[in-house]
């Protein structure tokens, strides 16, 4: 699905005019707004309006996935909250200025331990603490290959229950659901982006 973009009108992206007319093209329906927000004190958004638009390009199925979903939001960071995932919307959070995370929590590592490892982030075991040595390739591909994902499984779980308001399966489906679609995609994202 590529989009065809030829020049901003007053910050609305227009489609390219052929013969004199703008071709109907769905893509431009299926590809949710993205707001980017000041990431914070002591923060920063390591990822960029278009590494989303190509990432969502890689998701298979994109358009049943994505059913409902009106916006992405690069969000200010919030306590210890990496994304979040309400109504039509799913935001990633800002990351820390300090790419290395030291002085992680040995759970959060366990739980984490598959896609660290995939993305090959060294790890420093110091007695109840890790030390992530993300650089900020491997911090860009955890946010999208994890924690974008895990939101978009809260979505995808909210439109797939009957009233499709509230996500029933909870976080276990949604980190369940980020695991395998990041399997999935892993090889394509390499194609795409640095490690």
């Amino acid at each position: 699905m590529k989009r065809r973009y030829l020049h901003r009108i007053r910050n609305k992206l227009v489609p390219e005019i052929r013969d004199g007319r703008y071709p109907i093209v769905e893509a431009y329906e299926s590809m949710p707004e993205i707001i980017k927000r000041k990431p914070g004190s002591g923060y920063k958004h390591l990822l960029r309006k278009s590494e989303i638009y190509t990432f969502i390009e890689l998701i298979p199925d994109w358009e049943l996935i994505s059913e409902g979903l009106d916006c992405i939001i690069l969000d200010t960071c919030l306590d210890d909250c990496m994304g979040w995932h309400s109504d039509n919307t799913i935001a990633i959070s800002a990351w820390e200025r300090e790419i290395v995370w030291r002085d992680c929590d040995y759970e959060f590592y366990t739980e984490h331990r598959a896609t660290l490892e995939r993305l090959d982030v060294p790890v420093e075991k110091h007695g109840k603490d890790v030390h992530i040595m993300f650089t900020e390739n491997t911090a860009k591909a955890f946010q999208l290959l994890h924690i974008f994902l895990h939101e978009l499984g809260h979505h995808h779980d909210q439109m797939t229950t009957k009233k499709k308001r509230n996500p029933g399966r909870g976080e276990l489906f949604a980190e369940k659901w980020a695991l395998e679609y990041e399997e999935l995609i892993f090889d394509e994202y390499v194609r795409h982006f640095e490690l």
